[in-house]
């Protein structure tokens, strides 16, 4: 049995509905079992469009934000060689996950692209809500003139974590593989949306591609557990008045 993770926040997102708030916070107390914190690795060959990440089921999708339909790929080989990566972790069989779509014209496009006049995005949603702790891009570069690529996690509470290019564009063969990526304090959600900001590496679209999500279970709130208890011996208390 899982337990449902509703935050202050989150209560006031259902104000419509008082009884989502009520029932929120009853559920919040309903049985945790542990779990250890979790990579999906979106470099590995196996990974597909889903998955379990420890005791939690996840989906990725994929779409434009302005209404074409989107496909999630992860067809490019790795080749960024030239980068020593080997404290990541990643398994680094493949280039990450992207987007194909209609919105760049690039129909063997492999990564996440952003244009003028609209971006590609992939969305991550997970069964019920985690702790989000870290994430990485691929084929994120800095241009000759300083201009940069980023790319974008943002949460469903609208929290938005930019990850910043600090590999040189490739040139003259070399072959650098564009990470960014980084870790932080966790935060609490049941989807992210993944997508590249408008900053270019001077070598066609601004785009990256998706290389790992980090997640971690979300602890039970002590006061959770005491209502739990306190409903636990309502209910005794009321069988004994029954009986």
């Amino acid at each position: 049995v899982y337990f449902l993770y509703v935050t202050l926040k989150g209560c006031f997102m259902f104000q419509r509905n008082k009884l989502a708030c009520v029932v929120a916070g009853v559920v919040l107390a309903v049985g945790a079992t542990a779990a250890s914190a979790t990579t999906i690795d979106f470099t590995k060959a196996s990974t597909g469009t889903s998955g379990m990440a420890g005791n939690v089921g996840w989906t990725l999708t994929a779409g434009t934000n302005v209404g074409l339909a989107g496909t999630a790929n992860n067809s490019q080989l790795f080749d960024g060689s030239d980068s020593d990566l080997s404290g990541t972790g990643l398994a680094l069989q493949r280039d990450g996950y992207g987007v194909r779509s209609a919105l760049d014209k690039q129909t063997s496009d492999d990564e996440i692209s952003s244009i003028k006049k609209g971006s590609e995005y992939l969305q991550l949603t997970f069964d019920w809500a985690v702790k989000l702790t870290g994430a990485s891009f691929l084929d994120l570069f800095i241009a000759a003139n300083g201009d940069f690529e980023e790319g974008y996690a943002e949460t469903d509470d609208g929290t938005i974590i930019a990850f910043s290019a600090t590999d040189l564009a490739n040139s003259g063969g070399s072959k650098r593989a564009g990470f960014a990526g980084g870790s932080f304090v966790g935060i609490v959600t049941q989807s992210i949306k993944f997508y590249i900001g408008l900053g270019n590496d001077a070598q066609g679209v601004a785009d990256g591609a998706l290389a790992s999500v980090d997640i971690a279970p979300v602890p039970v709130p002590a006061a959770g557990l005491l209502m739990l208890g306190g409903l636990g011996g309502l209910v005794a208390l009321r069988r004994r008045k029954t009986a």
